[in-house]
């Protein structure tokens, strides 16, 4: 399994799965929010909600395997804003919060489960979860995923197209 492979994987579950309409990828600064563009209607780079975005952190490599590390960040719009003058704000950031983390679970299970089948072998761990509100250009809540997936890959110099020294 390639980095590539990682990276569409995550991909193909989110643009399966029925209630994510969005998918990205990417360092935080190429987050897109809905009201990029605001001028440019129908544009490529507006965003619709539920938003998953996947911000590739360190990878390390051993010998025997490379270990993947992402934030994976689940976003929703949060209407009411992030202003807590009521329960109901605060009801309703807590509410998007605890739907974004069902999507995660959702997510992670497709992975453990949908390719088990599959001669891929992968290990997910280190999963620790964070909930946010962030204003961007719109007011968002939501979920970040901590995710580590260690894919077995030996080194292998038999298969590097180098040619030996003399």
């Amino acid at each position: 399994m390639t980095y590539k492979d990682v990276v569409s994987r995550f991909q193909d579950i989110c643009d399966r799965h029925y209630q994510i309409v969005d998918f990205g990828y990417g360092d935080i600064t190429d987050l897109k929010t809905s009201s990029q563009n605001e001028a440019n209607k129908g544009d490529d780079e507006n965003t619709d909600y539920p938003y998953v975005f996947l911000n590739p952190t360190n990878h390390s490599r051993t010998q025997q395997a490379v270990t993947y590390r992402f934030n994976l960040i689940v976003m929703d719009i949060a209407l009411k804003g992030l202003t807590y003058t009521t329960d109901q704000s605060l009801n309703d950031v807590v509410t998007i919060q605890s739907n974004c983390e069902q999507l995660i679970e959702d997510i992670i299970a497709d992975w453990r489960y949908q390719y088990r089948n599959e001669k891929q072998d992968f290990t997910i761990s280190s999963i620790s979860l964070t909930p946010f509100k962030e204003r961007f250009q719109d007011t968002v809540a939501g979920m970040t995923a901590s995710i580590t997936i260690e894919v077995p890959r030996p080194l292998n110099a038999c298969i590097v197209p180098i040619e030996p020294l003399p």
